[in-house]
């Protein structure tokens, strides 16, 4: 059976923690790296790159060890490892795509349009991240994977744009 009723009443289990109520901030942010995960599916479905698709998985992989830690799990967690893979694969593309001189506006092909709208999930989910460190003993290791994770996204909407040969737009300050 795929329900059990015992969320009816607005609360949830969480491992180590019991019941605890929907609204919480643990409840929030794992919530927040669902969506993305999510997200990252349906952007990894669009996607026609293998390597990048491979990436896409890979985060996927490890936003399921980044809620196992929110959820306070003793294993696995974010590790300097998992950051130092972020870095790379920034470095990669930022040495393909070259270096942003202004702001872009999000979109272009579709996968990089998906892109972007992950990017933005992952900022999210991010600053929930954030408001659960503040409220609660946390490594510093799942903050900075979040923050690295939106950068990368970031540089492989570019990349998609770039590989289609898609002009990227600067914003338009009207009315100024």
């Amino acid at each position: 059976m795929y329900y059990t009723r015992a969320g009816d009443q607005g609360k949830t289990c969480i491992l180590g923690k019991g019941r605890i109520g929907k609204d919480e901030l643990e409840i929030e942010a794992l919530g927040s790296f669902d969506e993305l995960n999510s997200a990252l599916g349906v952007t990894e479905a669009f996607c026609t790159e293998n390597a990048t698709k491979q990436t896409l998985t890979n985060l996927q992989n490890d936003l399921h060890t980044l809620c196992a830690e929110i959820s306070g799990g003793s294993q696995p967690k974010i590790t300097a490892r998992h950051i130092t893979a972020l870095e790379e694969a920034i470095k990669r593309v930022e040495a393909q795509i070259g270096e942003q001189r202004s702001f872009l506006l999000p979109g272009g092909t579709k996968q990089a349009a998906l892109m972007h709208l992950t990017r933005a999930i992952a900022r999210r989910a991010e600053r929930n991240l954030v408001k659960l460190s503040r409220k609660t003993r946390f490594r510093k290791e799942p903050l900075i994977y979040a923050n690295r994770l939106s950068t990368l996204l970031y540089v492989l909407a570019r990349l998609q744009n770039k590989e289609s040969g898609e002009k990227e737009k600067s914003p338009n300050y009207r009315y100024q």
